[in-house]
């Protein structure tokens, strides 16, 4: 059973995967039906726990009712759909990343070295995406790992994340992943898994200096390859995780000195990225209010609250891009091609307006009830730090993307993100 759970985080940005039915003459991931290599590995994991455990006792009663409550909520949803086919395919979706949070909580608690097998599978596929990545820039094209989900473009390939630096257009790396903000939320969980491995064993033992070198070698590569997606959004929330984890090694006595380590590896890998892509990072870095990717994030959720105000109880799970459509709320603001038709960039934004002010409300009392759960007991592991760690990289995404969503690479790292903290802390 855990081996499924260990090849699944590996595999979260391996997007191998068979279209079976489209709900739109255009094909696209939010409003088709694909079966995705990933979603065979969670159902066999699921199936398996539930012929050797079948319980979720060790999981609190009031996370388990408040998850039902949204759970509920979501298949509400479907009812109120304007387009129930395509709301039932996401509500199914939705109900497997819901179990499969819980039965990670579960299979957790029951075997604590778990975590550590899972931080080292991300780590190990952080590095592959961040080579993968970084010959995506050098290249200015795909490398040819469609199978394995890569997307196939180049450089002037219509809407592709790229970036201009003093005229000169580059290709952001994208790994396999389908944008290049996915492959950073990616890496920032592979930074973290690095942190984890590093503290937890940043100690005089012998037996342990590989797991140090590989730990200081992972957070070289994953933090060039993340500078090569080019996602400010990105950078910023690995900032404040790797504070956040610095802070919490200082803090603690014991892990101090591994917190030092850690600093003096990050400072020396900055002071090396700079040196190196100081030419292509600082153009890059700050922000100007007439981007199209600024301005565009400001209207999609202003498309997303008049739906709310609209339609209070939702409009459907998977439905907020084609009823704005059928409403002209896209138009009406100059949005006039296809292509610019997007979710809507902010989650809590999105779910109220497909599940409704009470579906926004359960989710984030959901949300509430862990940490509330955990609060005395949250921060006094390196897991449990690094697992709050991973889950704040999805909910922080979360104010500025749409993939944690609807998208089943961020489904998979925002659920698993929950398993992880519901696993990794002492619930008694």
């Amino acid at each position: 059973m855990n081996a499924f759970l260990i090849l699944l985080a590996f595999l979260i940005p391996f997007g191998t995967k068979k279209f079976l039915y489209s709900f739109t003459p255009s094909v696209d991931e939010y409003h088709a039906i694909f079966l995705y290599g990933t979603d065979i590995l969670l159902i066999l994991f699921l199936i398996s726990f539930f012929f050797a455990i079948r319980k979720f006792h060790l999981v609190p009663i009031s996370v388990k009712l408040s998850a039902f409550v949204f759970w509920f909520f979501a298949s509400l949803s479907v009812l109120l759909a304007f387009y129930p086919e395509l709301a039932l395919y996401r509500f199914a979706r939705l109900t497997l990343y819901i179990l499969f949070a819980l039965v990670v909580g579960v299979s957790l608690s029951r075997t604590r070295k778990l975590f550590e097998y899972i931080c080292f599978a991300i780590g190990i596929s952080a590095i592959l995406q961040s080579i993968v990545g970084f010959l995506q820039f050098l290249y200015g094209k795909s490398i040819g790992l469609w199978i394995l989900g890569e997307s196939v473009i180049n450089i002037t390939t219509p809407n592709v994340a790229r970036v201009t630096i003093e005229g000169v257009k580059y290709l952001r790396a994208y790994g396999t992943m389908s944008h290049a903000n996915i492959l950073a939320s990616f890496l920032i969980l592979g930074l973290l898994s690095f942190f984890y491995l590093y503290i937890k064993y940043s100690d005089r033992n012998v037996k342990h200096a590989w797991i140090r070198i590989y730990s200081a070698v992972g957070v070289f590569i994953t933090i060039f390859g993340l500078a090569f997606t080019f996602s400010r959004s990105g950078w910023i929330i690995a900032l404040l995780v790797t504070l956040f984890v610095l802070a919490w090694g200082f803090w603690h006595k014991e892990y101090r000195r591994s917190a030092f380590g850690l600093f003096l590896i990050l400072l020396t890998t900055t002071y090396l990225l700079f040196t190196a892509l100081s030419w292509a990072i600082i153009p890059r870095a700050g922000f100007a209010s007439g981007e199209n990717s600024v301005n565009d994030r400001i209207i999609y959720n202003k498309i997303g609250a008049e739906l709310i105000l609209k339609h209070p109880l939702g409009v459907g799970i998977g439905n907020q891009e084609l009823v704005s459509v059928q409403e002209g709320l896209y138009q009406a603001r100059g949005l006039i091609n296809d292509w610019r038709w997007q979710p809507v960039h902010n989650i809590y934004i999105l779910i109220a307006s497909e599940v409704g002010i009470q579906g926004i409300l359960a989710f984030l009392a959901l949300l509430g009830l862990i940490f509330f759960r955990y609060k005395k007991n949250l921060l006094r592991s390196p897991e449990g730090t690094v697992a709050l760690g991973m889950l704040a990289v999805s909910l922080f995404f979360g104010l500025i993307d749409h993939f944690p969503w609807d998208l089943p690479a961020g489904q998979l790292m925002l659920w698993l993100s929950v398993g992880l903290v519901l696993g990794t802390t002492d619930n008694k």
